[in-house]
Order: C-alpha cells, then sequence, then structure tokens
C-alpha cells in the first residue's frame, strides 16, 4: 500500500486480520491520470457539440457560453486596469476567463481528490488509532 510521498507503507501498519481474511486489497494508482484524459477529452468533446449546435459563430458562441459564468467578473476586472494596451486587455481576458471557468475547478477536484486518498491509504496521516 503506498502511503504518503509514494513510500511503501510496513505490513504493519494494516490489522494482521486484514491480510490473513482478504479484507485488504492494495489499491493501484499508476494510472491516475488517466481520469484527467478522459475528463479532458469528454469535456472537449462536449463543448465541441455545443458549439456545432448552437448555430452561432465562434465569437458569439465564446461570449455566451464558453465564457459564461466567468465573463461579469473579467470585465469588472478590467475595468480596474488604468493602462489602454488593448492586446495585453485582450490577452487578460481570455486567460482570465479560461482559468477562472476551466482551470481552476479541474484543480481544485484533482487537489480533493489526492487529499481524499492520502488520508484513506495513511489514515490519521500515521498517528495511532487505538487498534
Amino acid at each position: 500500500m503506498f502511503g504518503l510521498n509514494g513510500k511503501i507503507l510496513a505490513k504493519g501498519k494494516i490489522p494482521d486480520f486484514a491480510y490473513e481474511n482478504g479484507l485488504y486489497i492494495e489499491a493501484d494508482y499508476s494510472y491516475e491520470w488517466a481520469g484527467l484524459l478522459i475528463y479532458l477529452f469528454g469535456h472537449g468533446i462536449s463543448l465541441l457539440l455545443s458549439l456545432k449546435f448552437s448555430g452561432k459563430s465562434f465569437k458569439e458562441w465564446w461570449e455566451n457560453v464558453g465564457t459564461y459564468g466567468s465573463r461579469k467578473l473579467v470585465a469588472h476586472m478590467m475595468k480596474l486596469e488604468k493602462n489602454e494596451r488593448k492586446k495585453c486587455k485582450n490577452f487578460f481576458e481570455i486567460y482570465l476567463s479560461i482559468s477562472l471557468k476551466y482551470i481552476v475547478p479541474i484543480a481544485i477536484i484533482f487537489v480533493t481528490i489526492r487529499t481524499l486518498r492520502r488520508d484513506i491509504d495513511v489514515p490519521y496521516n500515521g498517528y495511532s488509532t487505538g487498534v
């Protein structure tokens, strides 16, 4: 069983009866990034289908669907910018919209799942549970 930082835990961390009675199943995490790839592929397909069936141009679709939800926040952030560099504003608007809508939620989900997995693998961070 893998614990923190991929170190193999000693057999003594799991009660012996779990090994003897077949209650302990060792997990294989060698394909943990497959879930991310499956998610990104599925999300990409859904976005392409949305664009195709909306009947709108890419610009209209991007403004109404692709950045829906993050657009108001980005517009407010752009009002705070005092510099009038058009290229920088466009780049920042696209970057912030993509980050807020697509990258940050994925990062939060994966951090939560990895933390949960670590807590399941090494309950109480290796401290005694009294068993």
